[in-house]
């Protein structure tokens, strides 16, 4: 991937880390002479994606495809496809890949997430707009200067109060 979705990718993770939700994979960036930039992700030798399963809205119940589903939206993601959620375990998945992320504007034409397409419109809980209320008054934004521009990360604000307000998966 190129550099700057390797940043949006690690940012990405970074908000997930910051809400405590912990759907997605750990990723860590490296830069070094011989490999050049990239991102550490734990392997599992076993795991599936989800392309091999059937979603519908009735097996999508569960705070981890609400999460996914908000987060999706507040990033900016435009490219979540089926194998980009990972089953790592039986009642385990994780998002990977989320590089192309983080556009700027607060809507957004071109994306396409295979989760808020089966779930738009589903409420969501009190206790996670709980956590979004804490972005804006967080070192989050600091933390996501690191790997954002000024424009990516107040479209991400933006988006995180819209969610806030409305409270349902946009």
């Amino acid at each position: 991937p190129k550099p700057l979705e390797l940043y949006r990718d690690c940012a990405f993770h970074l908000v997930d880390k910051f809400l405590g939700w912990e759907v997605t994979a750990p990723v860590v960036p490296f830069n070094s002479k011989e490999l050049g930039k990239g991102v550490i992700r734990p392997y599992w030798r076993l795991a599936r994606t989800f392309e091999d399963y059937q979603l519908n809205n009735s097996s999508m119940n569960g705070d981890f495809w609400i999460k996914a589903a908000v987060l999706d939206f507040m990033c900016g993601v435009v490219d979540r496809n089926h194998n980009d959620i990972l089953l790592v375990d039986v009642e385990e998945c994780v998002l990977i890949d989320s590089g192309l992320s983080f556009v700027s504007g607060i809507n957004f034409l071109a994306q396409k997430s295979v989760l808020r397409e089966r779930i738009m419109g589903r409420e969501i809980p009190r206790h996670l707009i709980n956590d979004i209320r804490l972005i804006h008054k967080s070192s989050l934004a600091r933390a996501l200067k690191r790997y954002l521009g000024l424009k990516e990360k107040k479209s991400f604000l933006a988006r995180a109060e819209l969610t806030r307000e409305r409270a349902q998966i946009l």
